[in-house]
């Protein structure tokens, strides 16, 4: 059986460094992949287990389980194997951070902060439930926050090790799988875990987030059990005044004990955090922490209190006008500048241009404007007729009278008289 200790080359290219931690399944080294030049993990399998086949077998479910969601909110595995002696080996990423877990002992999360986590989260949980694949263990200790050299971290999903696959499950008869403090009721009850199971779960961590304690507690597993499955649900506002009611609502929901009236995605769940934090954040995002897209009356409101910056949340901005909308605008500025040069022109040329000829040609640039702008469609172009101002005959505009020379007087003509009927052709 391999001995596990510094300079063991578990593989040609990979050889341990120092140890990082251990548990009940197992124990995960620092090493170096000495021909990248990089640091590496290394999970092993523990001794006791290494002959249990359905040991081995969710082992080598968690390395496969990683790879096939292929999310960058998943830790990446690089190979998995078992040694010349027998002891199965995961390699993957080594992360720089620390995980929830660490970050609660010290202090609770602000509303916008857990939105940041819950996004990422439900990116990986997205991608991993569409191909099949249901976590089981979400918890504080398995979300981690890596630093990524910005204000804001980067959130991973880890140990894929009790997840389910579609048409299989490695559970024994009577065996219950998972952190008991935050299983979904129906997994007591041995029903299968789906989706909405994972829901459940990252609503317990929420609630955890957020008040600093746990949303069930007992003496025994007996007694967790039946909280889980009997107790009132404590909203978050009741240990935490400062929250908004909202958190209440979409909490309520997110740990409803029916599964048919939780949220039925992980999308769905994100959006409407963000949504309950007066923020719409973009269901596209599928990498880093984003910035999210405010509405104009979130963003005042976050520029007068600063409720959304925090330690590890971002910043809201004022979307840019689109592209589309900005260059109607300048259509319509130039638009509207060649009309008025038309009319400065026209007015030019005209010796003696007239109040109404005036008028009309300004209102037919305004007009002209207007329709480029979208505020007038091309059928209203045409200028209705106005009524004649009802102004006294002395506040009338009039117009100055045109000097020309005089011409001689003479008697003016007889008029012609007018022709018949049948001069004209009828």
């Amino acid at each position: 059986m391999t001995v596990l200790a510094e300079g063991l080359q578990v593989t040609p290219t990979i050889r341990l460094v120092k140890p990082l931690g251990a548990g009940g399944m197992g124990s995960v080294w620092l090493a170096r992949h000495t021909r990248l030049h990089s640091d590496v993990v290394v999970k092993f399998l523990a001794m006791r287990l290494v002959a249990d086949e359905i040991s081995r077998a969710r082992f080598a479910r968690e390395a496969a389980a990683a790879a096939q969601v292929r999310s960058p909110h998943v830790v990446q595995i690089f190979d998995h194997g078992v040694t010349d002696e027998g002891m199965p080996y995961i390699v993957m990423e080594l992360l720089e951070g620390r995980d929830l877990s660490q970050l609660l002992r010290e202090r609770t999360l602000q509303p916008v902060e857990l939105a940041h986590v819950i996004e990422h989260v439900t990116l990986a949980l997205q991608r991993a439930h569409e191909r099949g694949i249901v976590h089981r263990d979400i918890k504080p200790s398995n979300i981690y926050l890596c630093d990524m050299g910005g204000d804001d971290p980067f959130v991973k999903l880890l140990d894929f090790g009790i997840a389910k696959g579609t048409g299989e499950d490695l559970t024994t008869t009577g065996q219950l799988l998972g952190t008991p403090s935050f299983m979904a009721p129906e997994l007591l009850h041995r029903e299968d875990a789906d989706v909405r199971s994972d829901i459940w779960s990252l609503g317990v961590v929420a609630f955890r987030a957020l008040t600093g304690k746990m949303l069930f507690t007992g003496q025994s597993v007996g007694q967790l059990m039946g909280a889980i499955l009997n107790a009132p649900i404590t909203m978050p506002s009741t240990l935490r005044p400062d929250l908004p009611l909202e958190i209440d609502e979409w909490f309520a929901k997110a740990c409803h004990r029916d599964p048919e009236k939780r949220f039925q995605t992980p999308r769905e769940m994100a959006e409407a955090l963000w949504l309950s934090l007066g923020v719409s954040k973009p269901p596209t995002s599928r990498a880093g922490f984003g910035v999210p897209r405010s509405a104009p009356d979130a963003v005042t409101e976050a520029m007068t209190t600063g409720t959304l910056r925090s330690t590890i949340g971002s910043r809201a901005t004022v979307p840019p006008v689109p592209s589309r909308l900005r260059w109607v605008l300048v259509g319509a500025a130039l638009l509207g500048t060649m009309a008025l040069s038309g009319w400065a022109l026209s007015v030019a040329l005209e010796p003696t241009p007239t109040v109404e000829r005036l008028q009309r040609s300004m209102l037919g640039a305004a007009r002209a404007t207007s329709l480029v702008s979208g505020r007038l469609s091309p059928l209203e172009l045409t200028p209705k007729a106005e009524p004649a101002d009802e102004k006294p005959a002395d506040e009338m505009p009039v117009a100055k009278p045109t000097v020309k020379p005089a011409r001689p007087t003479h008697a003016a003509p007889a008029p012609k008289p007018k022709p018949a009927e049948d001069d004209l052709g009828f």
